[in-house]
């Protein structure tokens, strides 16, 4: 019982969107249209320095080495995972808008061809750019 509310809260961040409020549905905006199946997935930030409680987070006056970190989780099918991913994206700030792209590309490259039948298993990528971005990964 916890394990699926779990799952629907994690499916919740890629599938609930456009609602008019933003409980729920962070990376619906980045990587939840136009999918063909079901994801679970947990985006985050981490803070890199710290801000004192009465400054203000201001990305902008930052060193790039300063900034936070991208943080995106994800597996799928929701219901019967093939493949899961960690995706950190250093001082890369959102993790809906910045690693959850990078996360859907490589799970599609991974899933897509399985879900329509063009392969059964696992493949190896190393290498492939992915999203144009020159991160490298491999499956």
């Amino acid at each position: 019982e916890d394990w699926e509310r779990l799952v629907d809260a994690m499916e919740d961040v890629v599938h609930r969107g456009n609602q008019g409020y933003r409980q729920n549905g962070t990376a619906w905006a980045y990587i939840g249209r136009n999918l063909s199946y079901r994801m679970a997935a947990k985006s985050g930030t981490a803070q890199v320095v710290a801000i004192a409680q009465d400054e203000e987070y201001d990305e902008e006056e930052l060193a790039e080495h300063l900034r936070k970190h991208a943080w995106f989780v994800a597996f799928a099918p929701a219901d019967d995972p093939r493949i899961a991913v960690a995706v950190l994206v250093e001082n890369g700030g959102s993790g809906s808008q910045v690693a959850g792209p990078v996360a859907r590309e490589v799970i599609d490259a991974y899933l897509l061809p399985i879900l329509a039948g063009t392969r059964r298993g696992p493949v190896s990528t190393a290498g492939t750019d992915i999203a144009g971005t020159g991160i490298h990964a491999g499956i």
